[in-house]
């Protein structure tokens, strides 16, 4: 199921699980049951789509028997959808975790899995995916919601480059991508590293234990008490501070043309992704053969991915050169001879005390 479309490293990584929602920790009760039975009401009307939607959402939150029984439910129905790569994934999941003990549902489940191994094998290859910790979310090739996954992972993927993004709460997030060949198959194990504060969290003088004080320095010109002299700011007198001013300018700017950038890559994406569910579809029920599916694809890519996609890359790449701009102009224009912070403490006329940062940009 991969996607065509370049994905700009690194940024677009960010930028993506940004837009994406939180899940919650793993939990099962009432909500989840009535999931659970909101979806068979659904699935039994005919509603299938609707009724894997339900589930999928439960399913992220679920745990134990509940758990199973949902991925369960879920390969049933993405079987019937013909989406045989996420029903082949909920089936081999269920399968892997079941303990064995309903011989009924597992008799099921298997014969399910032999009719998808004998659709998915022909010029598709297995790959298998495991974490450490278990339990964590993948997405596979692209992030978004239809991509996202639990580990352990087994999916039949087509020849050619692919990758998959695996996110814990407490660890950091991991991108692996790897190479699928025909007769090959690929066992992968992605081992999270915890994630801990990066360097300057913490301040010098804390490190061993001591803690200076601050030092304070007095107004040249207190006036009356309460009223210190004024420190003015950027772009406060003639020639001083408007260059910084047009450096934040320029910053918010970079700022701007990169979440447009994000969100035009995400608008691609989620485009070439139903065009390869369309084509896939038309390919399955009989219309396109497999050339024709994947000559349309193309001329569908042609007309609705291209033109975003080349957007998306043009926002990123400007956006990015004003943010670099932007620092170094702020940088470059801070000012040699800007007094250093201070601390003042300040009484006002009504007899309130507290105390007064002073800072130079």
């Amino acid at each position: 199921m991969g996607c065509k479309v370049p994905v700009s490293a690194g940024v677009m990584l960010a930028v993506a699980l940004a837009l994406l929602p939180m899940t919650s920790s793993a939990q099962s009760g009432p909500d989840l049951e009535q999931s659970l039975a909101l979806g068979r009401k659904l699935f039994k009307a005919g509603e299938i789509e609707q009724a894997a939607g339900t589930w999928r959402e439960a399913f992220f939150l679920a745990e134990g028997d509940l758990e199973l029984r949902l991925a369960m439910n879920l390969g049933i129905a993405y079987h019937k959808l013909s989406r045989y790569e996420e029903a082949y994934y909920f089936l081999a999941f269920f399968d892997v975790r079941s303990p064995q003990t309903d011989a009924a549902r597992t008799t099921k489940v298997v014969g399910v899995l032999k009719d998808l191994t004998a659709r998915l094998s022909a010029g598709h290859e297995r790959v298998g995916l495991t974490t450490i910790p278990p339990d964590a979310t993948v997405y596979v090739d692209v992030v978004s919601p239809e991509t996202k996954y639990k580990a352990p992972l087994l999916w039949y993927f087509e020849p050619g480059k692919h990758r998959f993004i695996v996110l814990k709460p407490g660890f950091r997030t991991e991108e692996r991508p790897f190479l699928v060949a025909l007769g090959e198959t690929v066992m992968l194990e992605v081992a999270l590293l915890p994630d801990r504060p990066g360097p300057g969290l913490v301040p010098e003088d804390a490190r061993d234990g001591v803690t200076e004080p601050p030092v304070t320095t007095p107004p040249e010109d207190p006036g009356e008490v309460g009223a210190p002299a004024d420190p003015g700011g950027f772009g406060s007198g003639p020639g001083e501070g408007s260059s910084q001013t047009w450096a934040w300018v320029t910053l918010g700017l970079g700022l701007g043309l990169v979440g447009i950038g994000g969100g035009l890559e995400y608008l691609a994406l989620d485009r070439a992704d139903g065009i390869d569910r369309s084509a896939q579809g038309k390919i399955d029920g009989g219309e396109l053969t497999f050339e024709e599916g994947m000559a349309w694809r193309d001329r569908q890519y042609e007309d609705d991915v291209r033109l975003p996609n080349i957007a998306a890359v043009a926002c990123l790449a400007t956006g990015g050169a004003a943010l670099a701009a932007g620092v170094v102009w702020l940088l470059a224009t801070r000012g040699a001879d800007a007094p250093p912070p201070a601390v003042t403490p300040v009484v006002s006329p009504d007899g309130t005390s507290g105390m007064l940062l002073q800072m130079s940009f």
